[in-house]
């Protein structure tokens, strides 16, 4: 039987997995991918929490394609709220796995596997939004519709 956790962050839709529960299996797909440096997106006291890929120049890559910094802020509405976009190691980021319901990175068997899959699926779709051709975000894909801040905190 499938832990209870990972049944619950994986009936959401994708959208929904990656920006609330499973960013952390996304950008460590986009890294096996494509090489990207790991990007800890974060606020003082880690209220928020978000792990993304680094794409250069002052740009974040994740599930919804390509944003400058200000651009993420805005999406993400933290607008007034002191974001820090800071390198991460992959070691760093699963040092953080957590395999219960504790404070850090969900990596259960039962989520990372069907995750990972998941993920991979959408950066194949998508691939020119990953690959660096489109450095933009993903037309019809909001990130603002998908989780409220509370389930990302």
């Amino acid at each position: 039987m499938m832990e209870a956790r990972a049944l619950y962050l994986l009936e959401h839709p994708d959208t929904r997995l990656f920006r609330a529960g499973g960013c952390h299996v996304f950008a460590l797909a986009l890294r096996s991918l494509y090489g990207y440096p790991l990007l800890w997106v974060k606020e003082d006291g880690n209220r928020y929490d978000h792990v993304a890929c680094d794409a250069g120049g002052g740009h974040v890559l994740d599930f919804f394609g390509t944003f400058t910094y200000g651009e993420y802020v805005r999406s993400e509405k933290l607008r007034s709220r002191p974001i820090e976009f800071k390198p991460i190691e992959e070691a760093d980021v699963r040092g953080r796995f957590v395999l219960g319901d504790d404070r850090g990175y969900y990596a259960h068997p039962d989520f990372m596997l069907p995750a990972t899959e998941r993920a991979n699926s959408w950066i194949m779709k998508h691939h020119k939004y990953f690959d660096g051709t489109k450095r933009c975000a993903i037309p019809g894909v909001s990130r603002v519709e998908v989780a409220n801040l509370n389930e990302i905190l």
